[in-house]
């Protein structure tokens, strides 16, 4: 608990299921763990608790954006952000 509050008083959001500029989908990830394998910057981990695993974010102040994660998730389970997808499509035509 007081880990979380030192956290949230840097300005810095804690969060298992997003970032900046991905949102992971627990319901749909089957824990393969393609997506923490093309993760260059450890952004995202995984959880494995008995028969209980998917995918989290570990460090999303790390996240730079790059969409390995969300072109390697086969379930469509990691997904960009609303408001970053036009930013992406931009990107991806130049």
């Amino acid at each position: 608990m007081k880990l979380r509050k030192k956290i949230m008083d840097k300005g810095e959001r804690l969060s298992p299921h997003h970032t900046d500029f991905i949102h992971i989908d627990t319901r749909r990830c089957n824990g393969c763990g393609r997506c923490t394998e093309v993760c260059r910057k450890g952004v995202v981990g995984m959880v494995h608790i008995l028969w209980h695993k998917h995918a989290v974010i570990r460090n999303a102040g790390c996240c730079t954006g790059c969409m390995t994660c969300v072109k390697s998730c086969r379930r469509n389970a990691i997904s960009a952000k609303s408001n970053n997808r036009q930013d992406i499509n931009q990107n991806k035509d130049l």
